[in-house]
């Protein structure tokens, strides 16, 4: 006499019967393999997959369709049967060998889908949300125009990084020929301590500002017939004290924030082994504008020149002629 776990298995195979396997021998007990499972699946009704995870009975399945319709999988499309037969004959063996009633079956295959259904929108959600992240960095950076000195293109590279985790638009101009300019008016590596050095006064500058607009933007080449390195920023601006000393001391405006006036110092060392001059220039400061700008020209002067819109106030505290005080361009 049949046992009560055969007997259930043999009623199943005569209401499925037996087709040609694509996908899933069942020749024996030990070659059969679980399908497939895209988590998809449950998502969106697919039934080109069953999960070997999810317990199946006979019946109609809730929240499942198949071939567009819901219908007993046991009289279901020969694809079906297919990629079922074996989740079902498992699922048999699970409900005998533990005794679990068939409605708590049930109940189990309809709880695990709804958790299947919940964890594959939780992807999606958020898959989308990186796909966001990740469009709106590479909107973020900028393909950098090159200068052809592996070096200096990646100082400016790794400013621009620095740039976009401070939240600050970067901008650069190359013009001309820029191995002309180190390999017969200043050295490479001194050339590289210019941008490094200046680059991050300005990102400690914008920094230190509640000015909304954040940019900084870098000419680098020939520009009014001259060589010139000159980075504009959106930060604050130099204290005249500090802007008096530049060269003679080391000082800086922003030491809570990490300046040490050491860059300065080596710029004037380079600008006089350069011959080269320093050309500061001011505006007040505005949400829709750069507010200074600090440049060097390889004009063959060596002078230090301050352009601001506080033009008087400067003036009332130089004490030599060392500093060429003009106005502000913008206010002339």
């Amino acid at each position: 006499m049949k046992d009560k776990k055969t007997a259930l298995a043999e009623g199943l195979a005569i209401k499925a019967p037996a087709t040609s396997l694509t996908n899933t021998s069942l020749s024996s007990e030990n070659n059969r393999t679980s399908p497939s499972f895209p988590l998809s699946s449950v998502a969106t009704g697919s039934s080109s997959f069953v999960s070997s995870f999810s317990p199946v009975t006979t019946g109609f399945q809730p929240g499942m369709t198949y071939n567009n319709k819901s219908e007993p999988l046991g009289v279901s499309a020969t694809s079906n049967q297919n990629n079922c037969l074996g989740t079902i004959q498992n699922s048999v063996n699970f409900q005998l060998e533990y005794n679990i009633p068939t409605h708590s079956f049930a109940n189990l295959n309809e709880k695990l889908a709804k958790e299947l259904s919940n964890l594959v929108n939780e992807i999606s959600d958020l898959s989308e949300k990186f796909s966001d992240e990740n469009m709106n960095s590479m909107q973020k950076v900028k393909l950098l125009p090159s200068t052809k000195i592996f070096g200096i293109d990646q100082i400016f590279e790794f400013m621009q990084n620095e740039c976009i985790q401070n939240n600050i638009d970067f901008n650069l101009k190359i013009n001309s020929n820029i191995h002309y300019l180190i390999e017969n008016i200043i050295s490479k590596d001194k050339l590289e301590t210019l941008i490094a050095d200046h680059l991050k006064d300005a990102i400690i500058a914008i920094n230190s500002s509640d000015n909304k607009y954040r940019s900084i933007m870098v000419l680098l080449g020939i520009f009014d017939n001259c060589y010139e390195l000159c980075i504009y920023d959106s930060g604050i601006e130099f204290e005249i004290d500090t802007l008096i000393k530049l060269g003679l001391e080391q000082c800086t405006t922003h030491k809570e924030q990490g300046g040490s006036g050491i860059g300065f110092m080596t710029t004037f060392q380079t600008l006089k082994e350069c011959n080269a001059s320093l050309i500061i220039e001011e505006n007040e400061l505005n949400d829709s504008d750069y507010t200074k700008a600090v440049n060097i020209r390889f004009d063959d002067k060596n002078e230090y020149k301050i352009c601001s819109y506080r033009f008087e106030e400067i003036q009332e505290k130089i004490n030599d002629n060392r500093i060429i005080l003009e106005k502000c361009r913008k206010y002339v």
